[in-house]
């Protein structure tokens, strides 16, 4: 299941003008005084480094990736997207529970981004904590009812983990209304997909409804 990300603008850094270097004659310096080096240095924006987070992200460097984020929250750290971005990189990782934290601490700051519900309900469901994946996949549809992939993890969660019939056709009929929308959107090979795993559902349920 792939992770969504959102950049979104993050609050730039004010730096101060430099004040105007006052004009020298070199032929009146003493010849002992030794004007001190330039020195330069090179500072990104928090832009600059989430959207190099996001690039090494994509670029499956993962290590990279990780230390974007990092230096993102030292510099902004009351920025949700920081969190969340971080989030999903120690999950592919192998570390569910350091990304759960940074979920959380990412939703505390900003409680309605449909993502980070997305997302930390991912987390949830590959490890098998199908109650709070429902309850995040929930959500993040109650912020954005168009949210396609949020209805397609929610029917399958749903249908894996029914304990009656009546559970396993409520999450066919929302992987059903993610093919809908999908469609809709002109996602037209994941509306596909949408409609075969629904008739694969169905199929399923017909054989066991027979036994």
């Amino acid at each position: 299941m792939s992770k969504t990300f959102a950049l979104i603008a993050v609050a730039t850094l004010i730096t101060s003008s430099l004040p105007a270097a006052h004009a020298v004659n070199p032929a009146k310096m003493p010849a002992e005084i030794v004007t001190p080096a330039k020195q330069i240095v090179e500072t990104r924006s928090p832009e600059e480094i989430l959207r190099s987070g996001v690039q090494k992200y994509e670029n499956k460097d993962l290590q990279g990736a990780l230390e974007e984020f990092d230096e993102l929250i030292k510099l902004q750290p009351d920025a949700a997207i920081a969190y969340a971005s971080r989030a999903s990189v120690k999950d592919d990782l192998g570390n569910p529970q350091g990304a759960l934290a940074d979920y959380d601490k990412a939703l505390s700051l900003d409680r309605h981004d449909y993502s980070t519900y997305f997302n930390r309900g991912v987390t949830y469901a590959r490890l098998e904590q199908y109650p709070q994946a429902i309850t995040d996949f929930k959500a993040a549809i109650e912020i954005n009812a168009n949210y396609a992939p949020a209805y397609r993890n929610l029917g399958m969660i749903k249908y894996l983990s029914a304990t009656n019939q009546a559970d396993q056709k409520s999450g066919i009929a929302d992987v059903r209304k993610s093919a809908e929308l999908y469609k809709k959107q002109g996602e037209a090979t994941k509306a596909a997909e949408s409609a075969r795993l629904v008739k694969q559902m169905q199929q399923n349920l017909t054989k066991t409804t027979s036994i």
